[in-house]
């Protein structure tokens, strides 16, 4: 046998082989379609598909959730920001508490105490709904939680300027 006929023998023996391979995935794919088939895995009622809307209404539910939550945070954080003007004003005002905020030391140099107090509030509150406005769109849970983080640390600062302005 010459090297000729040596490497047709090859590719013949390799061509039956992928021949016997696609004979194979074919007889395969075959069984699995009659088997789903005659399951009723098809069948818009299956297991298969019930499953499948169960977890697509949890999905919706749970976005609704997540929007439900993160507004009552944003309109909280929003809330606490305008309890921390009305306080840190009573503060400075009657109390006669000295203010750390730099930049409202300044504005209030500039403006007065209730204007720099309001102005700076309302930018404040601007960039809350800007915020408010994004999480429609944002969907995640680590947001979520900072934005959790942040009303709970701004609710410590305004108890903590509240025990102030009652000499507490």
């Amino acid at each position: 046998m010459s090297a000729f006929e040596a490497t047709i023998e090859q590719r013949i023996v390799q061509a039956g082989m992928e021949c016997q391979a696609l004979v194979q995935a074919t007889d395969d794919q075959l069984k699995a379609d009659y088997i789903r088939e005659k399951c009723g895995l098809n069948h818009p009622l299956s297991l298969k598909a019930r499953v499948g809307r169960f977890f697509a209404s949890l999905s919706a539910s749970q976005l609704t959730l997540r929007l439900a939550v993160n507004s009552a945070l944003i309109l909280s954080f929003g809330g606490l920001h305008v309890a921390d003007g009305i306080v840190t004003y009573l503060g400075l005002t009657f109390a006669e508490l000295a203010e750390v905020n730099p930049v409202l030391n300044y504005f209030s140099g500039l403006l007065g105490l209730g204007v720099s107090i309001c102005l700076l509030k309302l930018v404040i509150l601007a960039v809350i709904v800007a915020i408010f406005m994004a999480r429609r769109t944002i969907k995640s849970h680590w947001g979520t939680a900072t934005l959790g983080m942040a009303v709970m640390f701004y609710c410590g600062v305004v108890i903590s300027n509240m025990m102030l302005v009652a000499g507490l």
